[in-house]
């Protein structure tokens, strides 16, 4: 037990808390210090949001503040700490409250990102005692896996965080007449404080009936403090509300197709608009209804300088998938520009497909990707990069120290740039999936660093940079055939949740 009447310093096991006791004012029968009631606190934990550990909260010897030893983990969110649960147990006759609230045992949820006040009363005396908590400086040196998600029936996932949440956008096929082949889709929302839990989001389309959210190879992007989901395919099976998969008969009979343009939004995560109706193109100094052609799956999306970017993708044509070289442009997330691009000289240029895009020093940068369909010759070994998306400069012939990737994923804070997943062709010329992670500060040069032996790597994974943790989120699992790498729908989709700090 310890008395809050006296100055106190709480250490709490991987956090720290500072507490300074305050008597405010007592009634006694004794002028004795000795006499006096105990009033405060003699057991206390607080866990965040999602942790299976409560940490306990307990007095220092010396007073001194150790903060790389008993600080918070260095990659607990701050979203995690914003529903922590605190618990106290008080000394006999004693209340303690949280901004006017009793905290006992049982627990109560506070913001533990701010100084955390609280009030213990009892036999005419109130203490406040003021805790703060400290997140670590240090942080365990490379990629450490930190969950799993459920992987059954998966066909594609993409990830975002978004008003303190991670944000999983996943898509399952499930077989319902194996004779016939016939199938379900479910388009599903994910969502998770900590990277570890995740919960069900039962989301709505609230201005189209009987509608789901992207499809295939839709995309998740956070721009102008929205969510949205962006393109997508839905040609494996009907929806839950029994929309059928879109297929045409082709030159070679049942074929997939792409029959809308796909653009949702959301304010909240939960209740989305389709701007499919309301999505425009800008030609010259006219506006147009958006191509349905426009919406291809599988592309990147991006968020450079206050827009939003759309490149690359697949699309259907004679009825078969190919590479899609579009680049789009939009300040709203209905008037859409598809951009045309030249290099320093003037010339007209298109990026490669399945590059990967990163901000550094203000400029925009591309690497990997390829050209045409995968072979030794097309595929991109070239450095690019741009101020304004438009005009792009020819930076480096070459990448150096990591290999010519695609489908592999980049994330930067604007110093620094990761490059990790993707696939490449090795001397033999065979495809292999990427296990390494690469890191570059001028996006030519990029050196290893270091990874999990358990990380086997994946196509299309997804990042999302906090503070300075950088989170991967696993995507396709699986070596890609034919000449365009798309996924397929038997490909594995592991779900494995990595991060590690980004330095």
């Amino acid at each position: 037990m310890f008395n809050l009447n006296k100055k106190v310093i709480m250490k709490l096991k991987n956090f720290l808390f500072l507490a300074t006791a305050f008597a405010l004012g007592f009634t006694a029968c004794s002028d004795s210090e000795d006499e006096k009631p105990a009033v405060g606190i003699t057991a206390a934990t607080i866990a965040p949001a999602g942790s299976s550990v409560e940490y306990k909260l307990a007095p220092t010897a010396t007073g001194q503040l150790d903060n790389n030893a008993d600080s918070v983990a260095w990659d607990v969110t701050d979203a995690a700490l914003q529903e922590a649960v605190l618990k106290v147990t008080p000394t006999l006759n004693t209340t303690v409250t949280y901004n006017g609230t009793e905290v006992t045992a049982a627990g109560i949820t506070i913001d533990a990102t701010q100084p955390i006040v609280l009030q213990a009363t009892g036999s005419g005396i109130t203490n406040t005692v003021t805790v703060k908590v400290y997140r670590a400086k240090t942080a365990a040196e490379g990629l450490a896996k930190k969950a799993t998600l459920d992987a059954t029936n998966v066909v594609w996932r993409d990830f975002a965080y978004f008003k303190g949440k991670f944000y999983a956008f996943i898509v399952t096929k499930t077989i319902t007449d194996a004779s016939t082949g016939a199938a379900k889709e479910d388009y599903l929302l994910k969502k998770s404080t900590d990277g570890v839990t995740w919960t069900d989001v039962d989301y709505a389309v609230t201005n189209v009936e009987k509608e789901v959210i992207g499809g295939e190879g839709a995309r998740l992007a956070v721009f102008n403090d929205k969510l949205y989901v962006l393109l997508g395919q839905r040609v494996l099976g009907e929806d839950k509300y029994g929309n059928p998969a879109e297929i045409e008969n082709g030159w070679f009979g049942p074929s997939p197709t792409i029959l809308k343009w796909r653009a949702f939004v959301s304010e909240d995560g939960e209740k989305f608009i389709s701007l499919e109706e309301e999505s425009q193109l800008k030609v010259k100094d006219e506006t147009r209804a958006i191509y349905t052609s426009y919406n291809a799956p599988f592309a990147n999306a991006f968020v450079f300088k206050n827009a939003l970017y759309l490149q690359g993708g697949y699309v259907y044509g004679f009825g078969m998938q190919q590479t899609n070289r579009n680049f789009l442009k939009t300040m709203d997330g209905k008037l859409w520009e598809n951009l045309s691009l030249t290099d320093a000289e003037g010339a007209s240029i298109a990026l490669p497909n399945d590059c990967a895009f990163f901000e550094l020093g203000g400029k925009l940068f591309v690497v990997g990707g390829y050209r045409n369909f995968i072979s030794a010759n097309n595929i991109n070994k070239s450095v690019y990069s741009t101020e304004d998306g438009t005009k792009w400069t020819t930076v480096a012939a070459e990448v150096a120290g990591a290999p010519a990737l695609y489908q592999a994923k980049a994330v930067s804070d604007g110093k620094v740039a990761y490059l990790f997943g993707g696939e490449s062709l090795n001397d033999s010329e065979e495809r292999v999936i990427n296990n390494k992670v690469y890191r570059s500060t001028d996006g030519v040069n990029w050196t290893e660093v270091t990874a999990s032996s358990a990380y086997a790597g994946s196509r299309f994974a997804s990042a999302v940079l906090l503070g300075n943790v950088v989170w991967f989120f696993d995507g396709d699992a699986t070596v890609s055939t034919g000449n365009y790498p798309a996924p397929a729908s038997t490909d594995a989709y592991p779900g494995n949740v990595w991060n590690m700090p980004m330095k």
